[in-house]
């Protein structure tokens, strides 16, 4: 099956039987209808928007329908890491597109699999995933957790090395800006409850001198509040 893609009408060649075994492609409502006969044994993809797919963003999405993935596996070297995270970013685009299930499932462990995520890397490829408000499928439950919770875990080194450009992001994207502050504060009151527990013990057994004690900085307890008082307004408007 012939799928024609971007604006210059680039063709991909894919088994038809790989098109037929996927449901989104199958599905009356999704994909059946696109489906055109163009000669003996010869079909063609044709849907409106995969005249506005980027071709470079549909090579790793044509492999993985061929093959059952795409790209390097196993990764050697930072230049290796690098095209596979691009690649990443290019098959979540056209899958969130197409509402590709399987493919989105298959990124997720891909991107799993490329950790530790450079600091502007995530924030480049929060920008992807965000498109999608919400979680319609686990994929983008899963993905989106796993953003907020690095760029959470982060917070303070985004501020000292990438101000500008963390700011803009995070206002950009309200969610992301949302689910980032809520793991924010969950860590933040974590910190200190284990604050308060040192606290209690070392009361108990009647102080020392040569014990450190975990304290957070006023301006992170403060924080923490403002944000525990925000999630509250988000979940009991």
């Amino acid at each position: 099956m012939k799928f024609v893609v971007g604006p210059d009408e680039e063709p991909f060649h894919i088994l038809k039987s790989e098109v037929d075994r996927r449901e989104y492609f199958a599905n009356n409502n999704l994909g059946a209808n696109c489906m055109v006969k163009i000669g003996k044994n010869k079909w063609s993809f044709q849907r409106p928007c995969l005249q506005s797919i980027d071709p470079d963003d549909f090579r790793p999405v044509a492999e993985y329908l061929s093959t059952g993935s795409f790209g390097l596996q196993h990764f050697e070297n930072a230049d290796q890491k690098d095209k596979a995270f691009a690649s990443c970013c290019s098959a979540w685009r056209v899958a969130d597109d197409l509402v590709m299930e399987d493919l989105l499932d298959y990124v997720v462990k891909k991107m799993d699999k490329l950790r530790p995520w450079g600091l502007l890397e995530t924030l480049a490829f929060a920008e992807v995933v965000y498109i999608m408000e919400g979680a319609p499928l686990p994929a983008y439950r899963l993905m989106k957790f796993a953003l907020s919770e690095l760029v959470a875990d982060n917070y303070l080194v985004y501020l000292r090395e990438y101000p500008e450009i963390f700011g803009e992001r995070m206002l950009r994207i309200p969610e992301f800006l949302d689910d980032v502050h809520y793991a924010r504060g969950k860590k933040l009151e974590k910190m200190r409850a284990e604050s308060q527990r040192y606290d209690s013990a070392i009361d108990v057994e009647g102080g020392g001198t040569d014990v450190v004690i975990p304290v957070l900085e006023v301006e992170q307890v403060h924080e923490a509040t403002d944000l525990d008082e925000k999630q509250d307004e988000r979940e009991h408007p």
